[in-house]
């Protein structure tokens, strides 16, 4: 079982949860998490489905939009050049 198929078995838990108990703070309390995600997590759920309450990887397909659209190749060729001078703390790849 994968780290995202654990997040989502425990959100759908805990909107069931919520569900059994027919009170939200209690099962939010149980859970460790605000009711406000709690609503945020229900409200994916009720509009998309067992897909919309899946963990979303933004910075990722934030790194892959802005290589494609914003940067050439020696652009980003150069910024890692750059960042591993500035990091002699790293291990240098050749």
């Amino acid at each position: 079982m994968t780290l995202d198929e654990k997040v989502h078995g425990l959100r759908l838990h805990v909107i069931q949860r919520a569900a059994q108990l027919g009170n939200v703070s209690r099962a939010c309390r149980e859970a460790g998490i605000s009711r406000a995600l709690f609503y945020r997590w229900r409200q994916r759920l009720e509009r998309y489905g067992q897909d919309g309450i899946h963990p979303r990887r933004h910075r990722e397909l934030h790194l892959v939009a802005n290589v494609h659209h914003q940067h050439s190749l020696p652009a980003i060729e150069l910024g890692l050049q750059l960042f591993r001078c500035e990091s002699p703390m790293r291990i240098q790849r050749s």
